[in-house]
């Protein structure tokens, strides 16, 4: 994650963001609408469909390795255009090359799924499987591509409210006022005694045992100099 060493912040502000999930999605999706616009435009070129009818929809479905959406559209589209035809052996020739149509679209796509699987170390491979990539694919005229300020957006977390912000604000002055108690203590006591530690992990007077529970211990201060020429607190 990356963060922030701010001290106040503004409502909506970018708190963190995931610079590593970022950039893992982004090589995925760089490596699969390639993928996807070669297989598109073999079927472009060979005369399945046009550009324009290269849908969100389609796309969609094909990036799961779906080839159902696409061959309904070759279906519908050759059986218009075989209604066209007046003499019925001519339609049944021309249905034929229907067929081979489709055989060929399911093939091509069972096809990119194993250039997919060939590849996979370029992928980003989430619980959730291939469907993330759908949120974020878009289609211009046939041509794929993602939309880069989303996925960046939905992996940035940002300051949600006041209440949000009064809190953060809140937490970081605590953990400075932690981090000058810790300074103090080490030089009261020579480096000896941490003002705030987790337990077993050496002296502290203030500590959070294995339960998540703050443990005081005052007897610690004891130990500490403080002599009235060593003391700044």
């Amino acid at each position: 994650m990356e963060h922030t060493d701010k001290i106040q912040w503004e409502v909506k502000e970018p708190l963190t963001k995931d610079v590593y999930k970022i950039n893992a999605q982004m090589q995925d999706l760089e490596a699969f609408t390639e993928l996807l616009n070669n297989a598109f435009a073999a079927f472009v070129k060979k005369g399945y469909i046009e550009p324009k009818n290269i849908t969100k929809a389609i796309v969609d479905a094909v990036s799961q390795f779906d080839a159902a959406p696409l061959i309904a559209y070759v279906d519908a589209a050759y059986n218009e255009e075989a209604n066209r035809i007046k003499y019925n052996r001519a339609k049944q020739d021309f249905l034929k090359y229907k067929e081979a149509a489709e055989n060929d679209i399911d093939a091509t796509i069972q096809s990119l799924q194993s250039e997919y699987v060939k590849q996979a170390l370029k992928f980003y491979r989430p619980k959730e499987g291939c469907i993330w990539r759908s949120r974020y694919l878009q289609v211009n005229n046939g041509f794929v591509s993602y939309d880069r300020s989303l996925l960046i957006e939905d992996n940035t977390e940002r300051v949600r409210s006041e209440q949000h912000k009064e809190f953060l604000e809140k937490a970081k002055a605590l953990y400075k006022e932690v981090l000058s108690f810790n300074e103090d203590c080490k030089r009261l006591s020579g480096g000896a005694i941490t003002g705030v530690s987790y337990a077993m992990k050496g002296d502290a007077i203030i500590t959070i045992n294995e339960f998540g529970c703050l443990d005081f211990d005052a007897s610690l201060t004891s130990k500490m100099n403080f002599d009235a020429t060593e003391t700044r607190i």
